[in-house]
């Protein structure tokens, strides 16, 4: 059953453990690109960027700073594994947990890492195999970091531009006050402008 890459066993959950500690783009290239020299609302500038950034990674399903993931199964895996929100950086632990709720952590020397793949990819080696006496919810859990780096900089500068592209796309468009830019953004069916779709396409 492990090697039967016909089988798809489905995530129970994926959720984020760590947030980026940056952004791809800082407030003061934000606001260089929409001319505005005031510091009255950079706190919300910050948070609009944050805001842009989580709008554009769900809609490449893609990270763009380095960031910390947990994708959960209720059962074991088949064969190759496809790792949520590339591109994968590296596999932090893959940590099993039996009925009595005791974590064991799998060698990092039984399993192989495609960071190349996109998504990336893991794969128990050859002799290895999962636990028989798995907890049915969340038995296993893959930790993982995905992103370009942990800078701004080594984020492809077509992502940098889409998302100034949507900051002055509301900072022009807002209706009274950065607050509702942000707000506006926070709503599920807020559309990224077409532009700015185009720039992420094809990542």
């Amino acid at each position: 059953m492990l090697n039967d890459l016909n089988r798809i066993v489905r995530p129970s959950a994926v959720k984020l453990y760590t947030a980026p500690a940056a952004e791809p783009v800082t407030a003061a290239e934000a606001k260089s690109w929409f001319k505005q020299d005031s510091t009255a609302d950079d706190t919300l500038i910050g948070l609009l960027i944050t805001s842009i950034r989580e709008k554009c990674e769900d809609y490449t399903r893609r990270a763009f700073i380095n960031q910390t993931w947990d994708q959960c199964y209720d059962e074991e895996p088949a064969g190759i594994i496809e790792l949520f929100r590339p591109p994968l950086s590296s596999v932090t632990s893959i940590t099993s947990y039996n009925d009595a709720g005791t974590a064991a952590v799998f060698s990092s020397a039984s399993y192989i890492v495609d960071t190349n793949s996109a998504p990336g990819r893991v794969a128990l080696k050859t002799g290895y195999s999962w636990p028989s006496d798995l907890r049915c919810i969340n038995s296993i859990i893959f930790r993982f970091v995905a992103g370009y780096g942990s800078a701004g900089s080594a984020v492809p500068e077509r992502v940098k531009q889409a998302i100034k592209i949507v900051m002055a796309d509301l900072y022009a468009n807002r209706e009274g006050s950065m607050q509702a830019a942000l707000s506006s953004v926070a709503e599920a069916n807020y559309e990224l402008p077409a532009y700015s779709k185009s720039l992420l396409s094809g990542l």
